[in-house]
């Protein structure tokens, strides 16, 4: 009986003890304006919304009796004083300096503060009510934009809640219809008359869309070749008016990588796969939202009976904010009620496995790519997506994303041919003279270089329509990256290497990437850097290709973003740089059911970062690096990954970091499986490839740098990831 009187009691005690407030070391710790959105200023009007906003954080911690009148003197421990000098602390680094220079005393309580910062916004209440009250009943819009116009009376009304007098929802409504000018007027009766009546919001978000009415869009739809495939008309609503957190929270969709597109091409070519272009129609509009939309009805489909009613909607329409993210959600859940899995490598990767079945998706937007490993399973995935989502087989892939893919024996050939043609008449470059390399092997330009180009909107326009050559033609990427890095103020020097690379594109527009099969899916990578190369800020450039068997399947060429000391940590923050990529690539094959057998290698033509990789021994002079070497030593500890030398005639990564003599630079983008699309798909003989040299070579060269290049790969093989394996 004892014992439950006991427990009775404490149990009692408990529920009446308040909860103790964290330790003082905790609360030094916390940084207020991560848990008060709003800073407190005079001329916003935000009183309440901080308040409320500061009161929560108090209660939070347990310290709302900071702010409420304060204990005796003689309870004020030692303990509560460090904690009120916390509040006090949030208080000054909450508030604007408008507020702070009015209320700051030396050696005040949390206490003081408050009252202080009360009294600013509450002294005076009825004379400042008056002052804003009146100009409240008596704003017009003017020429003022709706969302200039709301904006301005709801400060208003939240100065009037500051000092206890807060305007109802339905005066705050009525009030902004009396303002509005002579193009709204007509709207006043549909929506001071609507039951249930409109919020403030909603009447705000019906303004909106008769001042920004959404508009037909009418396109044509072309073929690959250029001819008529059909007309479209495309109602498009002015999502631009949208307010972030009201009418639309996330907005970002994910798009497949084109790695990871070239990597499933490969895959497939070696288990000879059908694979499928499909198109999805209007695909925006299946997706479903999740906010309160509403959206004028579309001209000339008006309802005559209630001409100025508008349309809530419950999906998603082109020109929303949220219409991308509406249906990468919506065909996400479909496909993986079907069995497909999402990779957590590229989201909008789909791997289907069920015994021997296997099936990948790849979406980009509206355009997917689906291959599996029999044409029955192919066939009924695409009529389970037909059945959900209107969608049109294009049969088997030859045109994705403006890239003309062209399936051979042994793989497949990527171009852009018709792209480059596209691109060469924009610049007015159609009929220039062709040149053998996209750079010379001059030092890199200076961003300040010779006078200002008075045309940088078509620089700009043009060396962006570059970036997107690059998806197929990794032998301009170094080039490409050069000219970038002077967009925002090119000169006539920049304007001379951007057009160097319309003219190298001008003799080698035909040109291509050839993905072929492998009967090995070994990942092998080559790093190289320029130490120091920038002249603005001796920064370094880093490049690497990575190969998938025999297929060139990633590639970089980028300014490094520190600076490096000396050769070996520009070269090892590139090998870090490759290794991260390889990383990134093996968790993607393992997602794809394909299994890699053999560590990857890397290749650097540093001897000193190649030590680096392997020493366990931790040096002073590369503490700097040390994450870097901390990271690519763990891969090579696992097993997975392994540090080569590599001669510097070899090192096919120099064309991503430096222009290269013609002679050279020829014989490395063969290595890069590049080469004319025409002989590739003529029934000849483009080249032959070399599983040991884990390049590309022109069939008919005879080159004793590619005998010793073979030897000495050859050598470098490893079998085996680590014992066991």
């Amino acid at each position: 009986m004892s014992h439950s009187s006991g427990a009775s009691d404490a149990s009692s005690t408990s529920d009446e003890e308040p909860v103790p407030a964290p330790s003082t070391s905790v609360l030094q710790t916390v940084n207020i304006r991560s848990h008060v959105p709003v800073a407190l200023d005079l001329d916003v009007s935000n009183y309440s919304q901080w308040r409320c906003s500061f009161e929560s954080v108090l209660g939070k911690f347990g310290l709302e009796a900071h702010v409420q009148e304060p204990p005796a003197l003689d309870l004020r421990t030692a303990e509560w004083r460090r904690a009120d000098h916390c509040v006090v602390n949030w208080l000054h680094n909450s508030i604007a300096k408008n507020i702070f220079d009015v209320v700051y005393k030396p050696r005040a309580s949390a206490f003081t503060v408050w009252s202080d910062i009360e009294g600013v916004f509450r002294d005076n209440a009825v004379q400042r009510s008056v002052y804003l009250e009146t100009e409240f009943r008596s704003i017009n819009q003017g020429d003022m934009t709706i969302t200039q116009y709301t904006a301005k009376l709801k400060q208003l009304a939240d100065g009037l809640r500051d000092i206890n007098m807060p305007v109802s929802e339905p005066s705050q409504v009525l009030n902004l219809l009396r303002g509005l000018n002579t193009k709204f007027r007509s709207l006043r009766a549909s929506i001071a008359d609507r039951n249930p009546p409109h919020t403030f919001m909603t009447a705000r978000s019906y303004l909106l869309l008769a001042e920004h009415p959404g508009k037909w869009v009418f396109k044509t739809k072309l073929h690959a070749d250029g001819s008529l495939d059909k007309y479209k008309a495309r109602w498009v609503v002015r999502g631009f008016n949208q307010c972030p957190g009201v009418d639309f929270g996330e907005t970002f969709s994910p798009v497949v990588k084109p790695a990871t597109i070239r990597t499933v091409l490969t895959l497939i070519s070696s288990k000879q796969w059908p694979v499928h272009q499909l198109d999805v129609s209007n695909a925006f509009l299946h997706g479903h939202l999740q906010e309160r939309v509403l959206c004028q009805q579309p001209t000339g489909f008006e309802d005559a009976a209630r001409p100025a009613d508008v349309c809530l909607l419950s999906r998603s329409l082109y020109g929303l904010r949220q219409a991308p993210r509406a249906w990468f959600k919506r065909f996400a859940d479909h496909v993986t009620s079907l069995g497909f899995v999402q990779s957590r490598a590229d989201p909008s990767l789909f791997v289907l496995r069920r015994g021997s079945d296997t099936a990948y998706l790849l979406l980009y937007v509206d355009d997917m790519i689906l291959s599996a490993s029999s044409s029955s399973l192919l066939q009924r995935i695409i009529d389970r997506l037909q059945a959900e989502f209107k969608v049109k087989d294009m049969g088997p892939l030859k045109y994705f994303l403006g890239i003309e893919v062209q399936r051979t024996a042994d793989g497949f050939v990527l171009s852009q041919s018709k792209y480059a043609t596209n691109v060469l008449e924009r610049a007015g470059m159609a009929n220039c003279k062709a040149v053998a390399t996209p750079a010379d092997a001059k030092p890199k330009l200076s961003s300040d270089e010779g006078p200002l180009f008075q045309d940088s909107s078509w620089y700009r326009s043009i060396t962006g329509a570059l970036q997107y050559l690059t998806l197929t033609r990794p032998d301009i990427a170094y080039a490409v990256q050069q000219v970038c890095l002077h967009m925002h103020a090119p000169r006539e020097a920049h304007v001379t290497l951007l057009k160097r690379i319309l003219r190298y594109i001008k003799g080698t527009a035909a040109f291509g990437l050839h993905l072929r099969a492998s009967t090995s899916p070994t990942l092998t990578a080559f790093s190289d850097a320029d130490w120091a190369g920038c002249p603005d800020t001796r920064r370094s450039t880093s490049g690497f290709c990575i190969f998938l068997g025999d297929s060139l399947i990633s590639w970089s060429s980028k300014r490094q973003t520190t600076v490096s000391r000396s050769s070996a940590e520009a070269e090892y923050r590139g090998v870090a740089n490759a290794v991260a990529e390889c990383t990134w690539l093996r968790q993607l094959l393992g997602e794809l059911h394909c299994r890699v057998p053999q560590a990857t290698i890397a290749y650097c033509d540093n001897i000193s970062s190649v030590y680096m990789s392997k020493n366990p021994v931790h040096h002073k002079r590369i503490k700097h690096i040390e994450l870097d070497i901390h990271f690519v030593r763990e891969k090579v500890a696992l097993g997975e990954l392994r540090v080569l030398p590599i001669s510097s005639a070899h090192q096919f990564a120099d064309v991503f970091t430096k222009g290269l003599p013609s002679s050279m630079f020829n014989e490395f983008r063969a290595s890069l499986c590049v080469g004319d699309t025409t002989a590739a798909t003529a029934g000849g003989c483009w080249r032959t490839a070399s599983s040991d040299s884990r390049g590309a070579l022109h069939a008919h060269d005879a080159h004793p740098a590619h005998d010793a290049q073979r030897s000495s790969l050859r050598s470098h093989r490893c079998t085996s990831v680590r014992p066991g394996d």
